[in-house]
């Protein structure tokens, strides 16, 4: 592609994406297939993709990294960056401008389809079409982390608090997780703590522990042979019948299908 950018495509993954040690910038779109090849038979795509999980990313500027999950019914494009493109937006004297994103997994489907533009075979021959591009891309995530970066001034939490909650919810994912219990840990008010986790996580935190439970699962599902019961009660679910309902509306596999297609 040029200018040290490379693009890489993983097609269903069968498991976590390391992302990153890019000379500039490396970025992981996750993309869910079953979204889109569901959406080709409805009425209203895009209602579909909001029952499902949506499309996001997440970048590992200067040479860091950051983990991606992934699973099977997904597609991940890599994409990695290098030095000149910034040198020749005129921002590489701005110090890291990207760092508010390290590691964080932001839903925005601008980034996305961008990052699909370049990936598009049709493009791939078109030198001054992909730096074009690439440079809107380049200068929508600088933009995206400025807004970031004041969010956090503004009440975001700080990298100590999202660590220790982390820790927190990963040793509590078999049981239920309240907001409140969160908030203390954080030192925070509940409604507070609320606003905070968003700006920091880009979700609620009810959101994004379903949805990290449903992560934790599918590794399990996926690396060994527990029944799906026990899988279930792992991750907070009592019902496996419940487990079962939101782990198809995550990935649109049951859970025993993913399990089958995993192996």
């Amino acid at each position: 592609m040029g200018d040290g950018t490379t693009l890489s495509r993983l097609t269903r993954p069968t498991g976590p994406v390391t992302v990153g040690r890019g000379e500039a910038m490396a970025l992981a779109v996750r993309i869910n297939l079953i979204a889109r090849e569901r959406s080709m038979d409805r009425p209203d795509p895009a209602r579909l993709k909001i029952c499902l999980a949506p499309d996001y990313y997440t970048l590992a500027p200067a040479g860091g990294e950051a983990v991606l999950a992934a699973h099977a019914a997904q597609e991940i494009l890599l994409l990695n960056v290098g030095i000149e493109t910034f040198m020749n937006l005129g921002i590489v004297d701005e110090g890291c401008p990207l760092a508010p994103l390290r590691g964080r997994v932001l839903v925005d489907p601008v980034i996305t389809g961008l990052v699909e533009q370049l990936a598009n075979p049709a493009s791939a021959d078109d030198a001054d079409l992909n730096a074009s591009i690439l440079r809107t891309l380049v200068l929508t995530l600088v933009r995206t982390a400025r807004t970031r970066s004041g969010d956090a001034l503004r009440g975001g939490l700080t990298a100590r608090q999202l660590g220790a909650l982390r820790e927190h919810v990963e040793a509590g994912l078999h049981r239920p997780l309240r907001t409140s219990e969160l908030a203390r840990i954080a030192g925070l008010s509940p409604f507070h703590f609320s606003r905070a986790f968003k700006a920091s996580m880009g979700a609620p935190p009810g959101e994004w522990i379903r949805l990290r439970r449903l992560t934790v699962a599918g590794k399990l599902l996926q690396n060994t042979r527990q029944p799906i019961t026990d899988v279930a009660a792992a991750v907070g679910y009592e019902s496996p019948s419940r487990f079962a309902r939101a782990f198809r509306a995550a990935t649109g596999l049951s859970p025993s299908r993913y399990r089958r297609s995993a192996a």
